[in-house]
């Protein structure tokens, strides 16, 4: 479905919430809300959900092989009214989070990390 949120014009211009590239059951990239800022505007809108994936930006779909990166370009490049087409499949959600993300502790003995 369908939400319009309205993106500040100057200073903060931020719709308030972050997004991350996840692959589903079939392998194919997704982008998904990680994260949605207090008092921003998608958290006073308050349809937007953590976990929704976003299939399309103004129209234009971010498809299987739209990156994380250029997500993050088109979300910046909006004015105005901003329409995100979301989906929002809380089984299959959960299923990403649980079983394709992991935690990883790395420990820089001052030689760097090697990346």
């Amino acid at each position: 479905y369908d939400i319009d949120l309205c993106k500040p014009d100057g200073g903060n211009g931020s719709l308030g919430f972050s997004v991350v590239g996840m692959r589903n059951t079939l392998n194919e990239l997704g982008i998904y809300v990680k994260d949605i800022q207090s008092g921003g505007v998608a958290d006073v809108d308050d349809r937007l959900r953590v976990d929704d994936q976003i299939l399309a930006i103004n129209g234009s779909p971010l498809d299987k092989h739209t990156s994380h990166n250029n997500a993050i370009h088109a979300l910046e490049n909006t004015h105005g009214i901003v329409i995100l087409t979301v989906s929002r499949d809380n089984q299959q959600q959960q299923y990403l989070i649980n079983d394709n993300v992991q935690r990883i502790d790395l420990t820089n003995d001052g030689t760097g990390l090697g990346f």
